[in-house]
């Protein structure tokens, strides 16, 4: 995960899933003259989206207008990633993960859940602990576990890292929210959809090129590289941060690595007690190696 989200929202929305429902129909233009006037302020929780694979409107959204400060939003947006205190939640439900990142200073809090498995890491005062919180129990990690869930690695930065192509107020069931339209730097094209100024919304896609090549290397089907994932951000802030995200819970017990890992793994039937293989517990066959 050093790619910060080049390689989560790019390459894993914007890349190896795409908006698979039904196309909302219309282009751009056919869209555009739908009067600012006309569109009710709801509230967010009660916008519901309808994920499309329609490339000038992801969202099912009818276009407002064309803004032109767009660029001053995207440098809102890195200005939030570049903060000493940062909240970050996100959740692709399309492909069952969810994650959430807290950072205090050099205090870090970060939880994620995917096929159904739930890790927890703190690091607190230069030291790192994985937490199991459904055992209630932790142990001492390094450094190397919280590779990738750095700010700097889940700060999103990577999907507004490139070309702004445009910006728009657009409405989506009868909210009005700022898109975002940005070709990044490694050829995909991501949208970010504000509301009330705050991040809600990122989906990308990529080039045909990449779809071909994706095609090619993987054994995904035309239909898995045609669809993406929409990640719905649940926070992107520097406020209103919870401080209990910076302790250690007083009812929970230290293990050893040993424990921990058995603990959250050894149901799936996996053997962390060698980590390595000498050269000698691998046979090969001369007849297969030439």
């Amino acid at each position: 995960m050093k790619k910060t989200l080049k390689s989560l929202v790019i390459a894993l929305i914007a890349g190896v899933m795409a908006v698979s429902a039904v196309a909302c129909g219309g282009t751009e233009k056919d869209k555009e003259n739908k009067d600012n006037s006309s569109v009710a302020t709801k509230k967010f929780e009660d916008i519901k989206i309808e994920a499309s694979d329609d490339r000038d409107a992801p969202l099912g959204e009818t276009i407002i207008k064309e803004v032109e400060d767009g660029e001053k939003d995207i440098e809102a947006l890195k200005a939030v990633a570049k903060s000493e205190d940062l909240m970050i939640g996100f959740d692709l439900e399309q492909l069952g993960m969810e994650a959430m990142l807290a950072k205090k200073g050099e205090n870090v809090y970060a939880k994620t859940s995917m096929f159904g498995i739930t890790a927890t890491m703190l690091a607190l005062d230069g030291q790192v602990y994985l937490i199991n919180d459904e055992n209630k129990v932790y142990c001492k990690g390094t450094e190397n576990d919280m590779a990738g869930f750095t700010a700097e690695e889940l700060a999103l930065d990577g999907a507004w890292d490139g070309e702004l192509l445009g910006a728009w107020d657009v409405e989506i069931d009868g909210g009005t929210f700022r898109r975002l339209k940005v070709k990044a730097s490694d050829g995909s094209t991501n949208f970010m959809y504000l509301y009330d100024d705050e991040l809600k919304y990122v989906i990308g896609f990529m080039d045909e090129d990449e779809v071909i090549e994706s095609e090619e290397q993987t054994d995904v089907t035309d239909e898995e590289t045609e669809e993406s994932a929409v990640m719905l951000v649940t926070a992107y802030r520097t406020t209103d941060i919870d401080e209990s995200y910076f302790q250690l819970p007083a009812d929970y017990k230290e293990v050893t690595a040993d424990e921990y890992y058995e603990l959250m793994y050894g149901d799936l039937g996996m053997d962390f007690e060698d980590e390595t293989l000498d050269d000698t517990d691998i046979e090969v066959d001369d007849d297969i190696v030439e």
